[in-house]
């Protein structure tokens, strides 16, 4: 509790010290404006991805997300709630992880991590769509797949996650994570004028959604091609592994951290990921906490260090950015896999069906 509470009067200290923008602001926030005004495209039978809804921001997400956001209204309150409601997300998925110091952890989070500012401070719905998608794994009570449908037809990075229930062999949630996903997508045709030009144009424009020098955008294919090896074929082959491996590394894991590798693993193979689509490395964060203590989560939250943290103190490569999930997830896979083997023969030796017989003397 000390080192959690000496990281929180440091991100505090840091804070008041930069002049940097930062989530603590009423003002309101850029992306949840863009999802606004995409939303009253919708609701006044505007087509939604025709142009720009602010200067370089075009709606990029599924038409059913336009329909969802025709239900609200631009406020202030809207803004903060939009926030608060973001943030009580996060503790409960801290708190699905573990009881310990839940509170501290999640203000050390919201302060020190680049994606959750990030998330914050342009108001996007990254933690919110995680709060959804965990309604799928991490209750006693879980949803059958629906919250990963829903998730999926809002924005459709989630859809990833069909891959854990199809591994956890949960066949009816597959089979209602689907139907509630074309569900979405018949909403979208049927309420959006457009409908047809996203699934057919949009969505396979990635430069709508930002370019690949933007030192924000963290998946593989933009890091590759800022390091001059933009190769589709390399792209895909790196895209294969880390798939594979995070699906492995989630077989024996808890299910906060299998959601984690899942999630981390969908913003590194991604087409395009901004910088703030990373808040599923929470759940990774607190496993490292509660295994390792303070010291341990404080140097692994240094690549993801918020701006107002690291801003004249220290800068991280991208390829530390998107290799520490994948490092951890290969440790994971290899300690699994050694204990899984060693409790096997541990097993063996004292419940042998056909054990030696004793030498007679």
């Amino acid at each position: 509790m000390i080192g959690l509470l000496v990281l929180l009067a440091f991100a505090v200290w840091r804070y008041t010290a930069s002049d940097l923008p930062n989530a603590f602001t009423t003002e309101f926030p850029s992306d949840l404006k863009v999802y606004l005004l995409g939303g009253e495209k919708v609701a006044h039978h505007q087509p939604l991805y025709e142009a720009d809804l602010l200067p370089g921001l075009p709606f990029t997400y599924p038409p059913f997300a336009g329909v969802v956001f025709s239900w609200l209204a631009e406020s202030t309150a809207l803004g903060v709630a939009w926030k608060a409601a973001s943030v009580l997300v996060l503790l409960l998925v801290v708190r699905a992880g573990t009881d310990r110091h839940a509170l501290l952890l999640t203000a050390v989070f919201v302060l020190c991590l680049s994606p959750v500012q990030g998330t914050l401070y342009f108001g996007q719905i990254n933690l919110l769509l995680m709060g959804l998608v965990c309604l799928d794994f991490l209750p006693r009570v879980k949803l059958p797949g629906i919250g990963v449908g829903l998730a999926a037809g809002i924005k459709l990075t989630p859809v990833f996650f069909v891959l854990l229930l199809i591994q956890q062999r949960r066949w009816g949630a597959v089979f209602i994570a689907a139907f509630t996903f074309l569900c979405t997508v018949a909403t979208g045709f049927s309420e959006v004028t457009d409908a047809k030009h996203f699934w057919t144009d949009a969505i396979f424009a990635t430069s709508r959604i930002g370019t690949d020098d933007n030192p924000g955008a963290l998946s593989i294919r933009q890091v590759l091609a800022r390091a001059g090896m933009d190769s589709p074929w390399l792209w895909l082959i790196l895209a294969a592994a880390i798939t594979a491996l995070a699906l492995i590394a989630s077989r024996r894991a808890p299910a906060p951290l299998a959601a984690s590798f899942i999630g981390t693993a969908a913003c590194l193979v991604s087409p395009f990921s901004w910088y703030h689509h990373w808040v599923w490395i929470v759940p990774m964060l607190v496993y490292v906490y509660q295994r390792w203590g303070s010291l341990a989560l404080a140097l692994c939250m240094v690549p993801y260090a918020a701006a107002n943290i690291s801003a004249g103190l220290f800068t991280i490569p991208d390829v530390v950015f998107i290799s520490m999930p994948v490092g951890f997830m290969l440790w994971y896979t290899l300690r699994s896999g050694h204990a899984h083997s060693s409790n096997r023969r541990h097993h063996r030796g004292r419940h042998s069906p056909d054990p030696r017989p004793l030498r007679s003397r």
